[in-house]
């Protein structure tokens, strides 16, 4: 299993589909589960994003989207 850390990567929303191609075919070719958490900001004028990970299976499938549900103290 590959995970790294939470909004380990910024991915732009139109480039976000390509980037979990890409994701998925190194799980399928390397026979690895992919836990990637990512940052996908909303809007580029304010601090707006989502906060969430789609865990792949080693057979290039999305087991899981989970979008980060509360916002910690602190953050806008």
């Amino acid at each position: 299993i590959v995970v790294w850390n939470e909004g380990g990567i910024l991915v732009q929303k139109n480039e976000e589909e390509m980037f979990l191609q890409r994701i998925r075919s190194l799980a399928k070719e390397h026979q690895v589960e992919i836990i990637a958490a990512i940052v996908v900001p909303l809007k580029s004028d304010e601090f707006f994003m989502e906060n969430k990970i789609h865990w792949i299976s080693n057979e290039g499938e999305i087991r899981q989207t989970y979008f980060k549900q509360f916002i910690p103290p602190g953050e806008p």
